[in-house]
């Protein structure tokens, strides 16, 4: 048997440290691909609802990066990591610049949306109490 540091095993890639980042990072480019092909279909249309533009994301982008989640180590970086890519994404979507100056807490406010991070972490608790 050849060995390896890096695996794919049904679609996560698993490394023989055991650290999920190297998955994680390759999600989050899947996401952001799958994010950017939607831009001006979705995004950018002011006669699109901000209602169904969440739909749409939660629906197309969201289970790209939450495949999975119930293996992985929630660390601090991981949950930065997660939360930096689904705020830029949320600003994008209420057409939210850097220059106006909101703050991540006023822009979960203002979008209604948990984060990430939140979401993997309810994942992991729901499969820890289903097993």
């Amino acid at each position: 048997i050849e060995k390896v540091k890096i695996f794919k095993y049904l679609g996560l890639q698993i490394t023989d440290d055991g650290d999920h980042e190297v998955d994680i990072d390759a999600r989050i480019v899947k996401a952001k691909t799958a994010f950017k092909k939607l831009y001006r279909g979705i995004w950018k249309r002011r006669d699109v609802s901000l209602k169904t533009k969440f739909r749409v994301y939660s629906a197309l982008v969201e289970p790209i990066v939450l495949y999975g989640p119930e293996s992985w180590t929630l660390s601090a970086k991981v949950k930065q990591k997660l939360d930096v890519f689904d705020n830029d994404c949320l600003r994008t979507i209420l057409g939210i610049t850097w220059s106006d100056k909101i703050d991540n807490e006023k822009l979960r406010e203002i979008s209604g949306q948990a984060s990430l991070s939140f979401k993997a972490a309810s994942r992991i608790i729901r499969w820890a109490g289903h097993v």
